[in-house]
Parts: structure tokens; sequence; C-alpha cells
């Protein structure tokens, strides 16, 4: 079993042991809680301390909000030893119990960045208690690496999608899910995420996951694969064949691009869903579904559902759930430790990436999001003909070249639409400028920063290389980086105008 280092810190004596025969009882078969307990918020600073130098900090910490010191009579405040966790132990799970659900102390936890959960002494059940336990222990299975291979592991440090992440390891073991994410995104690592997460919650040693391409099979043969069949059912049935649907039997289907499967195969899941039972093709019996939905779709549902391409009363059944993967530029920050850490993954240490070939990645559209990102390094590591892959190597991979292609014929920058059209960037004229400074009460150099903004987005719209926009531009490499991120150019800082 996995060990859960847990706090309880409360002033009364029997809470504190209700709380730790709750946390024991809701281990039972999936962790082993090491349970510390005291009564006072300076006993809980300590103990927090001690464990931060023994290199062995709580996994959760279960806190009361009044406390009041029998010898001194001055009252302590939970939400104090909260902010002393985080700032101390940043992992820690804090969750906050008091008998006083006033408005105040629910407005204070739902401000408070460092408190996970707010419950009611009363209101806080057994249920709710493990869910909590279950987060924590898969927070810091995942940070530990522990739980998937490092080439299937989620790799970020982007506050976006560490919320993404908080939210994915939330959701209950037997919740159908349905995940939205542009092409590349990582719907499926997702998928993988959440099939660990609930073998561990549910204390299996195995919980399989069946990956379905829905638009990989044709019609007529969705029920078969799905349903399986018995031998003589129809030509060529030789022998009996178990189906996707059994084949995922105490686990999870993940249905990948949902809104690709042909309407009779949703009909055929809404019917599968509803009656939560099967039957094999040529079979006379029938078996129990006892299978999770995981599905994923690069289409807003609600456009699927008005296109027709999705049916409203399926994904009404496999929505119990519903995460949105963040695109990559949403999340650019990451791109150069993706790069080091997709290089890592494919064991090229002896060759590296250039400064500006990283900048470049970073300012990069990158449509096909972290998967295409992933692609560009590998195929870079493999034609290199040197240690140091430089920005002109990499433009010159025809993956590249056709994404350069893709973005600039529809006139982006950075994932930012321009506000004039390809092959307009200087079309306003001098003469315009200086009449709309004059009507102005800017400085001088309003005007010239704008025209010299507008000359950078072209050439860097034309020439997406910095030494390309320096040899042009007759202006130092490191001037053209610093102008770039200046206007937002870049690293999307800012905007394009």
């Amino acid at each position: 079993m996995h060990r859960l280092k847990v706090l309880i810190c409360d002033d009364m004596e029997h809470v504190r042991l209700s709380n730790e025969h709750h946390v024991k009882t809701c281990g039972e078969g999936i962790f082993n809680p090491l349970i510390e307990s005291v009564a006072s918020v300076e006993e809980a600073k300590q103990i927090i301390s001690e464990s931060i130098e023994n290199g062995s900090p709580f996994d959760i910490a279960f806190l009361d909000i009044d406390f009041k010191n029998s010898q001194s009579r001055e009252k302590s405040n939970g939400f104090e030893a909260a902010n002393f966790i985080r700032n101390l132990s940043p992992t820690t799970t804090i969750v906050m119990i008091s008998a006083y659900g006033t408005d105040d102390n629910f407005m204070i936890a739902e401000q408070s960045p460092h408190v996970f959960r707010f419950f009611r002494r009363g209101e806080f059940t057994q249920h709710e208690m493990k869910n909590v336990c279950l987060y924590s222990l898969m927070r810091r299975l995942h940070a530990k690496g522990e739980l998937l291979p490092a080439q299937e592991v989620t790799f970020t440090r982007a506050p976006v999608m560490l919320d993404y992440l908080q939210k994915v390891d939330q959701v209950g073991p037997e919740q159908n899910v349905v995940i939205y994410g542009e092409t590349g995104t990582g719907k499926e690592l997702t998928a993988k995420r959440l099939n660990v997460n609930a073998r561990v919650a549910t204390g299996k040693a195995v919980r399989p996951l069946i990956v379905v391409n829905c638009g990989g099979l044709t019609e007529t043969l969705w029920t078969s694969e799905l349903f399986g069949y018995t031998k003589g059912a129809f030509t060529g049935a030789n022998q009996d064949t178990t189906g996707l649907l059994e084949r995922a039997e105490g686990g999870d289907i993940f249905f990948d691009e949902l809104q690709n499967a042909p309407i009779k195969l949703q009909e055929i899941l809404m019917r599968v869903l509803q009656d939560k039972v099967f039957s094999p093709v040529g079979a006379k019996v029938t078996k129990r579904l006892n299978v999770r939905f995981i599905s994923a779709l690069n289409k807003n549902p609600s456009e699927a559902k008005k296109s027709g391409a999705l049916m409203p009363d399926l994904l009404a059944r496999i929505q119990q759930e519903y995460l949105v993967i963040p695109a990559l530029r949403e999340r650019k920050g990451d791109i150069p430790a993706l790069v080091e850490h997709f290089r890592k993954l494919d064991g090229k240490a002896d060759k590296r990436f250039s400064e500006d070939a990283v900048a470049f990645m970073e300012a990069a559209p990158w449509p096909t999001n972290v998967r295409g990102l992933r692609n560009v390094v590998l195929e870079a590591i493999r034609h290199s003909k040197t240690p140091v892959i430089t920005q002109e190597g990499v433009l010159r991979l025809p993956s590249v070249q056709e994404m350069l292609s893709e973005a600039k014929s529809s006139a982006t920058v950075d994932g930012t639409k321009l506000a004039m059209p390809a092959g307009e960037a200087l079309s306003l004229k001098v003469e315009d400028l200086i009449s709309a400074w004059l009507q102005s009460n800017e400085s001088l150099s309003d005007p010239v920063e704008e025209f010299e903004k507008r000359i950078l987005v072209h050439l860097w719209r034309e020439y997406p290389s910095i030494s390309e926009v320096s040899r042009r531009s007759k202006l130092p490499k490191t001037t053209i980086r610093r102008k770039l991120t200046k206007y937002g150019i870049l690293t999307g800082v800012g905007s394009v105008k």
C-alpha cells in the first residue's frame, strides 16, 4: 500500500480522535496513513518545520479554524497555520474543518490560494475525507513519477496546466469523462492518468484501459468489435472473440475523437449506457456492463451537437465530468522545458538546441500543439549533423516549413490574429502617422515605435528567423530579440495590432 502522511490540528481531543479514525478507515486497502495530531497552531508550525527539515513533508493537513490557548486564553486562527504550511510546504494539501461555517469563514477560504477545501464539521463525511486523501495521494505520486512511464507523463510548470491536472486528479473512478482539446494537446495522456488514478483509488493491482480510434473502423465492423461475437455468428467468425467492452471489464474504455464515430455507433453506445448490458453478436445471453467511459473530442461539444456530429443524448450520459485541455499557445512558457524534456526522453544528451532555436520554437504557432512540438524536436535531433541544433536547422525541417506556411496563410503571429491582412503591414503612410500623432497628446516616441513594430511584424511574418530579420534590418540579433519580445511578437506578451 502507498504511504500517506497526515497532520490533524484541532484543539478538541474527541475531534482529533474521530478524524484519525476516519482517515484510517477510508484508507483501508488503498493507503497506509501516518498520522500526527496536535492541539494548537504553534504545535502545527513546529511539526511542519520538523517534517521539512527531515525531508518528509505532510501530504495533507486537516486544520480547525478557531483555537484558544488554555494558558494565555488568546485565540489563534487556522488560516494562520494554513499560510505557514503553504509557504513552507507547497505540496501539502490543506483542508479546513470548522464548527463555525460562517459567511466570513467561507469567504476567506474561497479567496485563499492556500486552502483546497473548507467543510463544516458536521457536514464533512467520510466519503469526502476519502476523496481529499486520494487527491493528495495522487498529487504526490504523480509529482514523483511513480504512476506513469516517463513518456506518458504530462510535463508542465504552467499554472493553467497545473490547474487542469488538479481537476483531473479529482475525478472519481466511476465517473464518465469527456475531454475536449485541440489536436495534439494530450487527450490520451489524460485518459491514461485518469486510468491509473482510478486503479490506485480502488486498490486494484490492474485496471484495463482500452483505446478505441473512432475514425478507424467502418460502420459495419463496429458492433462485432465493440461487443465481440460467437463462433459461426457470421461468415468468417471461426471462433469466439471477446469484444472491446468485455476487454475493458472493471476498467476504462477510451473513445478517441468520438465526434468521428458513426451515428449508428453512438445510438448503440447510448443504449448500452442506459441498460448497462450488452450481448456479443450471435449470443443468446446478455452481459453486465462494468466499464467507465472516457471520451475525447477535438471539437467543442456544443459545436459537435449543432453540426450533428454528436448525439445530444449520448453527450448527456457520458459527460459526468468535463475537462478542457489548454492549448500549447496558452502555456508557451512551458516550451523551453518541454524541448529539454523531449530531448532527454529521446536519449540524445549529446545534442542540444541553441538559444535562438529554442526562442523560435517558443514563438511558433504550433497548431498541432505538444505532439507537434515533440515531433519537431525528435526530427531535428535525427537530422542534425552537429551537436548544436540551430534555428536554421529547425527551419529547414519540412514539417516546420509546412507549419509556417499555414500560419502565414492565416495571417497570425504567435497565435494572435493580425489586425491587417498579410502583406499590408506597411500600408499605413508616414503622413497618416504624423497626422494621428498631432491630434493626440502622445510623445513623439509613440508613432515611431508603432512604425517600428509594424515593420518588425511584417519581417517576422515573412522571415520568422531572428538571424534573417537581423540581416534584413541591419540590427544585431540581441536587439532584434529584445524588440520582438518588447512588442509581443516573440513571446506572446502583449498583442500585435
